[in-house]
């Protein structure tokens, strides 16, 4: 009996401490919610006052890093944000993940200067300033975040050529598929065609590094373009169509064994299918693992089709479909898309061409990517929709890459 005591009288003993510890967790918790929504709401007036310095004492070393100077990260939100009036609308509940305190608030952002065209996304959607716990620092700036805010467009800017490589991929694997995989030999070829191996892909990203190029997101090139942001000396593009699963279980750790980022343009009408192991598509999951390591991912239409033609009812299916797809499964901003057998433009379709830029346009695209018979990287920044690429496929040889890049 008075062993049983014992016991009845230790377990109640942890069972207060336990208990004691639960509390003073979850008072913990939130705490720091509470100091991480207050610090949100602090910045979101500091930079409506123009005040930036508060931003930027409060961002994360390594967010810092994006910018490299005070001057440069004030450039940016002059440029960005300095003719928007916002406020905030709602604030949900903040919550801890990861040691990350994540704080979701929506804005309404309006402006009375016609030059800049605010998208949609930013005033039907939560962005969330997130905040390490252990320094209390921002690593997010929601709706201000330089890598996951849609980009505003600025109408009048000055027309410029720049040479920004980008390069077209499609399929990554070890070794080719047996032709016994396809239903047809038209299907062998052509897929043969869009394959790259995986020891080319490794030796063209070693090229590029020991060469000074630096891999940035189609993102990048539009801030670069509308606000001034910095870019690296030699900049390049990688994109992938399609969405093909070899592009995640291939491409995917190589890019991150070199530190590289990519562009992935999804058929969303194709995610999770399977046509054959030489043919089978990513999944939800797999894509947003993409995603979430800091790949970019735009559309590339809902079904593959061209599109070609004067059907705008089917274009906008098409353009409207794939963007509300990826934005709702991944939670981010889809602005970007890559043709479908680059038409209309690749047939010089004058008349589709019309159509889809009126279409693109109403739909948020800002810019898009075409699949030429050539090969260029000079990029006309005046036609945003019409952005050239290099083929980057049927393994071709590294002197061959080499010598394609300088076209």
């Amino acid at each position: 009996m008075r062993n049983r005591g014992a016991i009845s009288i230790f377990l109640l003993v942890m069972t207060t401490i336990l208990a004691g510890v639960l509390i003073s967790k979850s008072i913990q918790i939130t705490k720091n919610e509470y100091i991480a929504e207050q610090k949100a709401i602090l910045i979101i007036k500091s930079i409506s006052t123009k005040k930036y310095n508060y931003a930027w004492n409060n961002m994360s070393q390594k967010y810092k890093e994006q910018f490299i100077s005070y001057p440069n990260f004030k450039t940016f939100m002059q440029n960005k944000y300095g003719h928007i009036n916002f406020k905030i609308m709602s604030i949900q509940k903040p919550y801890v993940k990861n040691d990350v305190v994540y704080v979701p608030i929506k804005l309404s952002l309006k402006t009375n200067d016609s030059n800049y065209v605010i998208p949609n996304y930013y005033n039907s959607h939560y962005f969330n300033f997130q905040v390490k716990e252990i320094n209390e620092k921002f690593i997010n700036l929601g709706q201000f975040d330089i890598s996951s805010s849609p980009i505003i467009t600025v109408k009048n800017i000055k027309p410029q050529t720049e040479n920004m490589p980008i390069l077209m991929l499609h399929k990554v694997v070890p070794t080719y598929s047996p032709e016994s995989e396809y239903s047809n030999k038209y299907g062998y070829e052509l897929d043969m065609g869009l394959t790259l191996l995986t020891s080319q892909f490794e030796k063209q990203l070693e090229y590029l590094k020991k060469t000074g190029y630096t891999t940035i997101t189609l993102e990048d090139m539009f801030n670069n373009l509308y606000y001034g942001t910095l870019l690296p000396q030699k900049p390049i593009i990688l994109s992938f169509d399609d969405g093909r699963e070899s592009q995640y279980k291939y491409a995917f750790p190589i890019l991150k064994k070199f530190g590289d980022t990519a562009e992935f343009n999804i058929i969303t009408g194709f995610v999770g299918g399977y046509n054959g192991p030489a043919q089978s598509y990513m999944t939800w999951n797999q894509i947003k693992q993409l995603a979430d390591a800091g790949m970019e991912i735009e559309s590339h239409t809902v079904n593959h089709i061209a599109l070609g033609g004067s059907n705008s009812k089917y274009i906008n299916y098409e353009l409207s479909v794939s963007k509300q797809t990826l934005e709702q499964k991944l939670g981010t901003i889809v602005q970007f898309i890559a043709y479908p057998s680059g038409a209309p433009f690749r047939n010089e379709d004058l008349q589709g061409e019309e159509i889809l830029d009126k279409d693109l346009l109403q739909n948020g695209y800002l810019g898009g990517l075409l699949d030429e018979d050539f090969n260029s990287q000079k990029q006309n920044m005046s036609d945003p929709y019409m952005l050239y690429r290099i083929r980057d496929s049927g393994n071709i040889s590294i002197n061959q890459f080499i010598s394609n890049l300088k076209v």
